[in-house]
């Protein structure tokens, strides 16, 4: 055994001012790391700067680089300038590998330049409709209302579309009702006002009154929406079911029962039909038999024409 570990051991011996210079390199980077960030997260909270974890990476990579280039020549015996000019060489083969990366990298740092987006932000891209919880080296990260976290490539974002939305919008819903049609407007409209918000009070955004908005007019009714602000962290699905339920059998609200049943002109009721022989004879007459109008205007035209010749 001894035999075994006596060149490990030999190994450790002549190498043991390397081992301790790499193992207080290590210890250094990692303590200067952690404070650093730590540091720059209480810095950028306080400035205008948006706190992202994108500066915070990019610090973390440089200290671990500048770690690494310091304990290559003494423990490891690699000259700097020999590494540098060994990764130039295949730079190309590492760009073109990491393209997608480095263009997510400049994407992000373009979108924090510039002052698009920033933590807290609602926005809404690519049919993703959230608050921006952070933007990271290659991702946004975008919290949707039902909790759902998206992470969104930074060129997708510094490319397409984006909507910055205010509060009041990004909280905005619809639920769609239908009206009966001999309603009294005014009161109809205010008794749902008062409904909706006693029963979304713990729901809705605070300082937001439910409104309705008539659409259209149809045969069955007055189509509506209503419009709902869902507080923060509460799912649309939630704010529109305590609505629905409270104006569910209301005696204003339409529902299939409703539907005029009356026959018009272009129906007829089957239950007022006779015997089938009198289907067939109703439908040779009002569709295949033309008018006896029309022969009979035919036979005086063509009695005319006989006298005149």
């Amino acid at each position: 055994m001894s035999d075994f570990l006596q060149p490990f051991t030999s190994w450790i011996n002549s190498h043991t001012d390397r081992i301790i210079f790499f193992a207080i390199a290590f210890v250094l980077a990692w303590l200067i790391s952690r404070y650093t960030a730590k540091g720059m997260h209480a810095v950028l909270d306080r400035s205008p700067i948006p706190s992202t974890s994108l500066y915070i990476n990019i610090t973390r990579v440089t200290i671990w680089v500048l770690a690494a280039i310091v304990v290559l020549k003494p423990v490891f015996g690699i000259e700097a300038n020999s590494l540098i000019t060994a990764l130039g060489v295949g730079g190309v083969a590492i760009s073109l590998g990491l393209q997608a990366t480095i263009s997510n990298v400049v994407s992000g740092f373009g979108l924090m330049a510039g002052k698009v987006i920033k933590p807290g932000d609602r926005i809404a891209i690519n049919g993703v409709r959230g608050t921006v919880k952070d933007v990271t080296w290659r991702h946004t990260v975008v919290t949707e209302r039902g909790g759902n976290e998206m992470w969104i490539p930074n060129s997708v974002l510094n490319t397409a579309t984006l909507e910055k939305l205010p509060r009041t919008n990004e909280a905005l819903t619809t639920l769609p009702i239908l009206l009966k049609s001999n309603i009294n407007v005014r009161e109809t409209v205010a008794d749902i006002v008062e409904t909706v918000k006693n029963a979304t009070l713990n729901h809705a955004m605070r300082g937001t009154t439910p409104t309705v908005r008539l659409t259209s007019f149809t045969a069955y009714g007055i189509e509506a929406n209503v419009i709902l602000y869902a507080k923060d962290k509460t799912s649309f699905a939630i704010i529109q079911d305590a609505t629905a339920r409270a104006l569910a059998g209301k005696p204003y609200m339409a529902t299939a029962q409703d539907t005029p049943t009356t026959p018009t002109a272009s129906t007829i009721a089957l239950n007022n039909l006779g015997p089938s022989s009198d289907l067939a004879d109703l439908v040779a007459t009002r569709i295949m038999k033309p008018p006896v109008e029309i022969f009979a205007d035919d036979e005086d035209e063509d009695s005319n024409e006989d006298e005149k010749d």
